[in-house]
């Protein structure tokens, strides 16, 4: 897609209540929004951090941003950024939606924001399991 991505340095071992399956789905679905919605030769960034009992994974990537009037409804059932986009090139709205509940079901939070980068910046907050 003509985009640099990087990972950052993993957090000290994290072991998170979350089914597997479900969680690769949603990170599937986060990575694949960045690729189609980051003009070529931009860039993603992950990374992850561990805040007391919780691992925050962020997800940072390039313009275009997502007009800040517009973030609070991402995650929204059948919301898209630009409403005119067919179904050939954008989605249906329902990707986001579909994450929510999956992040949510284990006491997590999917949030999103600016990012610094000039996109949008993705929050994924899964609980630790307990040692």
């Amino acid at each position: 897609a003509g985009l640099i991505a990087s990972i950052g340095a993993p957090p000290s071992s994290s072991t998170v209540l979350a089914d597997a399956t479900r969680l690769r789905q949603v990170l599937v679905n986060l990575f694949e929004n960045s690729v189609r919605y980051t003009d070529a030769g931009g860039c993603i960034e992950v990374g992850g951090e561990r805040f007391e009992h919780e691992l925050r994974i962020t997800i940072d990537d390039s313009a275009p941003a997502v007009p800040a009037n517009l973030v609070e409804h991402l995650g929204e059932r059948f919301f898209r950024v630009e409403p005119s986009r067919n179904r050939q090139f954008g989605g249906t709205g329902l990707g986001l939606a579909l994450s929510r509940p999956l992040v949510e079901a284990p006491g997590g939070r999917l949030g999103f924001d600016t990012s610094a980068l000039g996109g949008l910046r993705v929050i994924v907050v899964l609980p630790l399991e307990s040692s």
